[in-house]
């Protein structure tokens, strides 16, 4: 029976308008060794041609040049507030619990087993020949891949101010685990063989403290002390829209863009550190609907860095005000 390659579920931007956690569910990668330093060589002598070629300063690439804005980052919050409900609708919010499927991966067919003794090194190809037999056997199952049905696993997130969350996966049968109680985090995740609780890294907790309330980053923005500027117009999916820069008072920066005619937000973007490198998060925000007396995304769909294709989330039911009980956010037993 075919399994499933489970993805190194960062929850990037579940429910990004809400809450933006980056927190990796698999193995973050390891960074890359570092290359041994080669040895200095004599630099060639100048001559009048290379001595002026290497006094020309190197040319930076043009920043994108946005259309100005016809209304400032005030009016556009504001905007956006009234469009999701209100201020005093969302401060009447204090727990949340979303429900749905999100991506997980792809069915992989297990490796076919072998007679271990046929698994020895084959010297009777050379060594440019097994390179591309190993090439053709990565391409056969990224084709396999490629065309496989994306495998959703369930998901339920609850929320509670101020930044309590609480994260559970089903799959295969088992159930992946993930806690922060504004303080100190938590992570049971068995379908990596793990069965005792771990604790949060240092660099889990740090992306735990930074992201936003479950009312996102714009709303009650002054209040929060974000620091909100518009940068200009941009289309987003042929759609124009309005790019805010939101400063938290961490000095966490995110980008939010809403839509010009709407006032909803549409994308949102920020850069996370993962594995020793930086990561530019998108997150499109879709299908909006009214729950009590709120608007809400139903439907997200994340990118990490300039990969083509996007990781979807899919709420199916969102519960306001469920009654959560702070030993719902202590370290699972």
């Amino acid at each position: 029976m075919p399994t499933t390659r489970l993805r190194t579920l960062a929850v990037f931007g579940l429910v990004t308008a809400l809450c933006l956690a980056s927190l990796a569910w698999g193995e973050e990668p390891a960074a890359p060794p570092a290359a041994a330093a080669p040895a200095p060589e004599k630099p060639a002598p100048a001559t009048p041609a290379t001595a002026k070629t290497a006094a020309k300063p190197v040319a930076k690439p043009a920043a994108k040049k946005l259309a100005p804005s016809d209304l400032s980052a005030a009016q556009i919050v504001e905007k956006n507030t009234a469009a999701r409900g209100g201020l005093s609708a969302w401060r009447a919010i204090k727990t949340l619990r979303l429900s749905g499927k999100m991506d997980a991966g792809h069915p992989v067919k297990p490796p076919a087993k072998t007679d271990p003794a046929s698994t020895h090194l084959d010297r009777t190809q050379s060594r440019m020949a097994r390179i591309e037999a190993a090439k053709a056997r990565e391409a056969a199952r990224a084709k396999e891949e490629a065309s496989g049905t994306v495998v959703q696993v369930p998901f339920v997130m609850e929320l509670k101010r101020p930044r309590k969350q609480r994260v559970e996966i089903q799959f295969e049968g088992n159930t992946a685990v993930q806690v922060y109680d504004g303080e100190q985090g938590w992570k049971l995740r068995p379908y990596l063989g793990r069965r005792e609780v771990e604790s949060y890294s240092p660099q889990e907790l740090k992306l735990a403290a930074q992201q936003t309330d479950l009312d996102g980053a714009l709303i009650d923005s002054a209040a929060k002390g974000h620091k909100v500027i518009v940068e200009g117009m941009e289309p987003v999916e042929g759609r124009k829209a309005y790019r805010l820069k939101v400063t938290q008072k961490s000095g966490q920066v995110r980008h939010v863009w809403v839509d010009a005619a709407t006032f909803l937000d549409v994308q949102t973007d920020e850069v996370r550190r993962a594995g020793g490198q930086d990561h530019t998060v998108t997150t499109l925000l879709r299908d909006f609907k009214t729950v009590g007396n709120v608007k809400m995304p139903y439907r997200l769909e994340n990118r990490v860095g300039k990969a083509k294709g996007t990781e979807k989330i899919l709420v199916e039911k969102i519960d306001l005000n469920p009654a959560l009980d702070d030993a719902r956010f202590a370290k699972p037993q």
